[in-house]
C-alpha cells in the first residue's frame, strides 16, 4: 500500500502526541505506510519525532501570540519563508493527506495542502479552536474535535471522534496493589511548571505526614531539575526526578495519581489510562482553555482542581489527603472509564487510510 501522510505543527506535547498516535496508529494499520513529520525547528517535534522513529522536516517557523511588534514581524518572515518550503516539501512527497495538529507551526504545512488539493484533516483538542485551525477550517475537509461544545466552531464539517493518545498508553493496566504508600506522578507538561516545582518543594517536608505515606516520580523540565532533585534530597524522600520523561506508558503504570496541568491532551491519557488527577490549569492558556478543561474535570468525578493562584502547600496537601483515599480514587476511576476514548486514534487513522481525510 502507497499511502503517505504528512502531519504538520506541534511546538507543544499537547499537539505533538495526538500526531504520533495518529502515526502509530496508521503504521499499525498499514506497515509500510509512509508518515512525514513537519513543525518548527525550535518545537518539541524536531526532537520527539526522530526519537519515535518517524522521520521529520524542520520549520522557521515562530509564535504570533504575546510577542512584540518586532517580534510578530519575525513571525510573518517565518511564516512566508515555511510557507514556500511546504510548497516543496508537499511537492516531493505528494501525500494522501495532511493532518494539522494544531499550534503556529502547522498553518505552513496544513495551507500548502490546501494549495495543492490534498485533503487536509485538523484536530482540535480543546472546547475553543486556536487561531490556526479558525484559519483553516474552511480549506478542511474535516475537524477531530474532543469537546462536543466545539461543534459550535466548525458545524458539519466536526468530527467528535476525540483527541487520540499515544498506542503505548493502551497498554497501561489498572492499579493493582499494594494501595499504599500511594505512588504520585508530577509533571507540568512538556517543559514543566515552576509553580508546580515550587509548590512541590514547599510541601516536601509535610509530605510524609500524609495518610500511608508517599512516593514521587516527578518530571521537573530541564531548567529545575537539579534545583528540585536537590529538594528532595535533603529531605530523604523517596523520589525519582527526572527532567522529562520519555515513556510514559511506564510511568502511568506505577502511579496512583498524578499532578499536572489540564491539557486537552492530558487529560485524555488520564481517562486512557484511568488514572485520577490534580489538576492545576497554566493560568494563561489561550483563552483560559486549560481551566475550562479543568473544571469539566473535576464536574465528571475525574479529579480535582486547584487554580494556581490558589495553589500553596495548604490547598495541595489538603487535595493530595483526599487522592490518598483508596476508595475515592476507586470512584474516580469509574468516572474517567466512562469519560475515555480509547479507539480516537485508529478511527482517524481507518478514516485517513480509507479516504484520505475526504
Amino acid at each position: 500500500m502507497d499511502f503517505r501522510l504528512i502531519i504538520a505543527g506541534g511546538g507543544t506535547g499537547g499537539h505533538f502526541f495526538p500526531g504520533l498516535a495518529i502515526a502509530q496508529a496508521v503504521k499499525d494499520r498499514s506497515a509500510d505506510a509512509e508518515v512525514l513529520f513537519v513543525g518548527s525547528r525550535r518545537g518539541i517535534e524536531a526532537k520527539l519525532a526522530p526519537h519515535y522513529g518517524f522521520a521529520f522536516r524542520g520549520l522557521p517557523a515562530y509564535g504570533f501570540s504575546s510577542v512584540s511588534p518586532g517580534r510578530k514581524f519575525k513571525a510573518l518572515a517565518g511564516l512566508m519563508v515555511s510557507f514556500l518550503t511546504c510548497l516543496v516539501i508537499h511537492a516531493r512527497v505528494r501525500p494522501a493527506a495532511v493532518v494539522g495538529v494544531g499550534g503556529y507551526a502547522s498553518f505552513p504545512m496544513a495551507l500548502a495542502a490546501a494549495f495543492g488539493g490534498t485533503p487536509l484533516l485538523l484536530m482540535e483538542q480543546n472546547v475553543e479552536p486556536g487561531l490556526s485551525n479558525r484559519i483553516l477550517a474552511p480549506f478542511a475537509g474535516a475537524v477531530v474535535t474532543a469537546f462536543p461544545q466545539t461543534v459550535r466552531f466548525f458545524g458539519r464539517k466536526t468530527l467528535p471522534l476525540g483527541n487520540p493518545v499515544r498506542a503505548s498508553l493502551s497498554v497501561v493496566a489498572e492499579e493493582k496493589p499494594p494501595e499504599h504508600p500511594m505512588r504520585l506522578l508530577v509533571f507540568g507538561g512538556s517543559a514543566g511548571s515552576k509553580a508546580l516545582n515550587d509548590a512541590m518543594i514547599d510541601a516536601i517536608p509535610f509530605l510524609t505526614g500524609l495518610s500511608g505515606g508517599i512516593e514521587l516520580f516527578h518530571q521537573t523540565g530541564p531548567s529545575d531539575f537539579e534545583r528540585v532533585k536537590e529538594a528532595y534530597a535533603r529531605a530523604d524522600l523517596k523520589a525519582r526526578v527526572e527532567p522529562f520523561i520519555y515513556e510514559m506508558d511506564k510511568a502511568y503504570s506505577w502511579c496512583h495519581a498524578v499532578l499536572c496541568r489540564a491539557g486537552a491532551t492530558t487529560i485524555a491519557e488520564l481517562a486512557s489510562v484511568g488514572r485520577p488527577a490534580l489538576l492545576v490549569p497554566f493560568p494563561h492558556s489561550t483563552g483560559g482553555h486549560q481551566l475550562r478543561n479543568a473544571l469539566g474535570f473535576a464536574e465528571l468525578g475525574c479529579g480535582l482542581c486547584i487554580e494556581e493562584k490558589d495553589l500553596d502547600r495548604e490547598s495541595l496537601l489538603c487535595a493530595l489527603e483526599k487522592l490518598s483515599d483508596t476508595r475515592v480514587r476507586r470512584r474516580m476511576r469509574k468516572s474517567l472509564a466512562a469519560m475515555a476514548r480509547p479507539d480516537a486514534a485508529y478511527r482517524i487513522a481507518d478514516l485517513l487510510i480509507a479516504g484520505g481525510g475526504r
